[in-house]
């Protein structure tokens, strides 16, 4: 590794093309590697991301610190490119660095790449500064030895390398539910990819164990990133449908692993073919923290400036706060399913389910209540106002043949806000034991 050191005046010297990148790379997981996996994974961690650095930018502009675990380049991109051409080398480094796991004595492990970038002025003059905003903007995992016995970074991490490996060796798949219109003979809004693990015996699973342990070790928008691909596959090979998928609160931002690095593809296939963004659902779910509000609320913004419908999942379950569904401004509020079940059983659960459904219509056109299994729990969603519906009293999920859509997703859900049945007065007199 050391023959491909480049010293401090070698970066300096490359000052002949205008318009450059300081550019800081590392591993933002290499202490929780090194702790959990040892010495020689830490090394080896390091070595899959210098190998992918100097596939994919010149050699001559790289600098190595195996100590600190950082890679420094000044990236130039090509003539008439401009600085947005340095964009995808590092979408594409990033990606290469997850596309497969690392072997180690002690396990599989993925390493977490994490990019910091600034412009640098031609003549080299702020190459200091430059250098310091660079590494101001690489995120560094939280160091977690003391927080997370290595044992359970291993376990966790063991079970994101097998749904990862299951989800490209397709041992694990997205299955369909449809959500409905609450009012009766109502349209399909559209079809929630679930993502279920096969067994061996026939049966499949809930991946949610993997997806929660995929969570903790921050690998969540290699997973997410891997489904909508497959969704929008399915989009391009069906124009009737529309199709909804789960991505991680974790995964809400355009700059996860660095400026611009994620949901690059997804931009690029939405702008080739617009007609897709119409009949796609983004539904982020609340099983972790957002990268910064701030951040999530420009993803959903870009997604809905394409046309996509932009989700909030588990609505009541989590922390979110009015003042952040307020700023997130998305399409759609889900509300999860023990909801509906309380509702059913209580006065108490009802008025809370009640309130829910009135702050969902606040916060978005279009109100979907999950868990609906009974035509008793339909009414009470349809009774307390929800446009739409989704359960197994209308479809267990099923790998099998969606019926058509054949329409904008974002038509439906523009008239969502009128498919209530009556108004808050007559909903707020429907109580468990009423029903139509």
């Amino acid at each position: 590794m050391g023959k491909r050191n480049k010293c401090h005046n070698a970066l300096m010297a490359s000052e002949a093309l205008p318009a450059s990148q300081f550019v800081m790379v590392t591993v933002a997981n290499l202490a929780e590697i090194e702790f959990a996996f040892g010495a020689q994974a830490r090394y080896c961690a390091f070595e899959r991301l210098c190998d992918v650095v100097h596939d994919i930018f010149d050699e001559d502009e790289i600098r190595e610190d195996e100590a600190t675990g950082l890679i420094e380049m000044i990236v130039r991109p090509h003539p008439g490119q401009g600085l947005h051409g340095v964009d995808p080398m590092i979408s594409q480094l990033c990606a290469h660095i997850c596309a497969s796991p690392i072997l180690s004595q002690a396990g599989a492990f993925f390493a977490v790449p994490s990019v910091g970038t600034a412009p640098l002025a031609s003549s080299g003059a702020n190459f200091e500064s430059a250098r310091e905003r660079a590494y101001s903007r690489v995120r560094f995992r939280p160091n977690s030895c003391h927080l997370m016995e290595g044992a359970q970074y291993r376990h966790d991490m063991a079970k994101a390398v097998y749904l990862l490996d299951s989800v490209a060796g397709a041992q694990a798949s997205l299955v369909w539910q449809p959500t409905v219109g609450s009012a009766p003979d109502a349209p399909i809004f559209y079809y929630e990819g679930l993502l279920r693990i096969h067994d061996g015996a026939g049966n499949l699973r809930s991946a949610e164990p993997e997806i929660l342990a995929l969570e903790r070790v921050d690998l969540s928008p290699e997973l997410d990133r891997r489904l909508m691909s497959a969704a929008l596959d399915e989009l391009e090979a069906n124009p009737t449908l529309c199709l909804g998928i789960n991505i991680s609160s974790a995964s809400a931002s355009l700059h996860r692993y660095g400026t611009n690095t994620l949901w690059r593809e997804l931009r690029e296939r939405l702008n080739r073919r617009s007609g897709l963004a119409g009949r796609l659902v983004i539904e982020i779910t609340e099983t972790a923290q957002f990268v910064s509000l701030e951040e999530a609320r420009e993803f959903i913004s870009v997604m809905q400036e394409l046309g996509c419908l932009v989700a909030v999942d588990d609505f009541g379950t989590g922390g979110r706060s009015i003042f952040q569904l307020s700023a997130l401004a998305a399409d759609i509020v889900k509300i999860d399913s023990r909801f509906v079940r309380d509702a059913s059983n209580s006065d108490e659960g009802y008025g809370k389910f009640l309130d829910l459904v009135r702050l969902g219509t606040s916060f978005a056109s279009a109100v979907i209540v999950e868990g609906i299994e009974t035509a008793d729990q339909a009414s009470l969603a349809r009774n307390a106002g929800a446009g739409w519906l989704q359960g197994y009293q209308f479809g267990r999920p099923s790998a099998g043949p969606m019926l058509p859509v054949v329409r904008d997703a974002r038509i439906i859900a523009s008239r969502s806000s009128t498919a209530g049945p009556g108004s808050a007065e007559e909903a707020a007199a429907i109580r468990p034991g009423r029903l139509d």
